[in-house]
């Protein structure tokens, strides 16, 4: 059947444990790391989160990941694995402190884009879930998928990988506010 899957919403890169120790993270830290594993040697530092989700309200870039649920983290896979449950309990390190708070995670269902728009040679849906990711960019109005060659987008320099968050002085939130702008604009109007 279908098993959830969730997702703790950040980025992470591997420091060595000098970097950590430098930053000030305790021996007694790096040695419980130690002792999970010995193949692994690194300890995470977070290097995105992504907007919109609630660690975005917990996390900065640059904090050291220590332990998901009490358990210190050596790899991604067990990052991943520690992180599927609605809650998980994260300890953390940032600027001298070691960090613990509980950390709402995100239920990835596989449909980030449930409609699409056509309009003056551009595809509109609203931002799904890798452009979040990856551009760290807000939910806010509509994400532009593509373009044609040629059309008045090109020819006004709308491409792809952008937004539309206002048109006519109007903020546009989502796709309804898309349509309520344009629908009763005339053919060739700007």
């Amino acid at each position: 059947g279908d098993r959830a899957l969730y997702s703790l919403e950040v980025g992470l890169t591997k420091i060595s444990p000098v970097d950590a120790l430098k930053q000030g993270v305790s021996e007694a830290w790096l040695d419980k790391i130690a002792a999970v594993s010995a193949d692994h040697n690194k300890l995470f530092a977070i290097y995105n989160v992504y907007a919109n989700s609630d660690a975005e309200n917990i996390f900065k870039r640059g904090d050291i990941l220590l332990a998901v649920n009490s358990q210190p983290v050596v790899s991604f896979k067990q990052v991943e694995q520690l992180s599927q449950q609605k809650n998980v309990r994260v300890t953390f390190y940032r600027e001298g402190k070691v960090h613990n708070e509980t950390v709402k995670t995100s239920l990835l269902n596989g449909k980030d884009i449930d409609q699409v728009l056509y309009w003056a040679g551009i595809y509109l849906h609203k931002p799904h879930r890798a452009a979040l990711q990856q551009s760290n960019i807000s939910d806010k109005g509509l994400y532009i998928a593509s373009y044609s060659y040629g059309s008045p987008a090109s020819r006004y320099q709308i491409f792809a990988m952008q937004r539309i968050v206002e048109i006519d002085g109007v903020a546009i939130e989502n796709a309804d506010d898309f349509i309520q702008a344009v629908i009763n604009k005339q053919h060739a109007e700007s």
